[in-house]
């Protein structure tokens, strides 16, 4: 119910919101950055007029004035892009476009009329090899983006260690170094939001169990339990969608470290188990925010983190019925309440595969 809540609440946002603008640039869809940088190129190209309107102004300087500007203060910014975007079809597209009107620009200042093919070329050199300084950002693209990467690469690794040398600190050693070689997060786009619903296709609704009767045992959960399921919990876990931490829980422990009548939130979490919540309440607590994870062979895993109240409650409650879980899920599987389970089923197997005649 989670996920499912979850992708239609991320369907619904794609639907009306293709990507976001971070820093100027797009994040999102093929179409949706498509769409950002033609509208960065018409934007740019309101200033190119304006520069060559500059240049017939009455003033002495006005056509150096204008190549200043050209140079200087238009011809560079499109780099900014081609910098933070892979060079794309629809990003080199515009490019092409940008520094098209660039020349037409530079021949409208100039009054030259149509450039030859070589002088097109000189004017796109650089200053320092004879040329007039007007870069195709077309050109450059793909090398401007890969030294993007390249600069920035060293900052996102050291911010992974950083997260590891912060659960190394929490006392969380297995964590820290799963994080190290941890698979990068997968692009927020519609492919890999389409990669996802293939994993996981809607599910069709399902009915919902009846209420239980009135003289039903009532499910509660022990204060001891609650505060020994806070203590114990991973200590930097990632937060759901309400953005809470087991460390915003154990903020409001205070005493309770001591004294577990002090355990927070006790009449919230007995009204979960109740299921005597609003339902919009209930359909948070239910939901999970999801990513995704690059595979190394191609792929993406996906990754539903829920709320931490919610996992709160069921870690207390998984602890105080542990024996009991052990006892009902013992014959048919390894892993709940089970010490060692892994290597139990290992050894059977061994065990079995071991005594079979080879000949048989």
């Amino acid at each position: 119910m989670a996920v499912t809540s979850q992708i239609e609440i991320c369907t619904t946002w794609k639907r009306k919101r293709e990507g976001i603008i971070l820093l100027s640039a797009p994040i999102g869809t093929p179409a949706f950055i498509e769409r950002i940088v033609n509208e960065v190129v018409a934007k740019y190209q309101r200033l190119l007029d304006a520069v060559v309107a500059f240049a017939v102004d009455d003033w002495d300087h006005a056509v150096q004035g204008a190549n200043l500007l050209l140079r200087y203060c238009e011809s560079p910014r499109f780099l900014y892009w081609c910098r933070l975007l892979a060079p794309s079809p629809p990003l080199l597209a515009a490019a092409r476009a940008h520094d098209a009107a660039k020349v037409t620009a530079f021949t409208s200042i100039h009054r030259t009329g149509a450039l030859s093919t070589s002088a097109h070329r000189q004017v796109q050199l650089p200053i320092r090899l004879g040329g007039f300084g007007l870069v195709s950002s077309a050109r450059v693209a793909p090398g401007a983006y890969l030294g993007s990467v390249a600069v920035t690469v060293g900052d996102v690794w050291d911010l992974r260690r950083r997260a590891a040398a912060r659960l190394v600190g929490l006392g969380e050693l297995s964590r820290a170094a799963s994080r190290l070689t941890s698979a990068p997060v997968a692009a927020a786009n519609q492919q890999t939001l389409d990669q996802l619903r293939a994993l996981h296709p809607d599910a069709a609704p399902i009915d919902r169990p009846a209420a239980p009767a009135e003289d039903a045992p009532r499910l509660e959960t022990k204060r001891d339990f609650l505060l020994a399921a806070l203590k114990t919990a991973p200590r930097g876990a990632a937060a759901g969608p309400t953005c809470w931490r087991y460390e915003h829980l154990q903020v409001l422990l205070g005493e309770a470290h001591t004294n577990a009548e002090a355990v927070p939130v006790l009449k919230f979490v007995q009204r979960m188990l109740d299921g005597d919540l609003p339902p919009l309440v209930t359909r948070l607590l239910a939901a999970a925010r999801l990513f995704a994870l690059e595979k190394p062979g191609g792929g993406v895993r996906p990754i539903a983190i829920g709320d931490v109240l919610r996992r709160w409650v069921t870690r207390a409650l998984c602890m105080q019925h542990k024996l009991e879980f052990e006892e009902e899920f013992r014959p048919h599987q390894f892993a709940v309440g089970m010490s060692a389970g892994g290597e139990k089923l290992f050894r059977a197997a061994q065990t079995y595969i071991q005594t079979q005649d080879p000949g048989g």
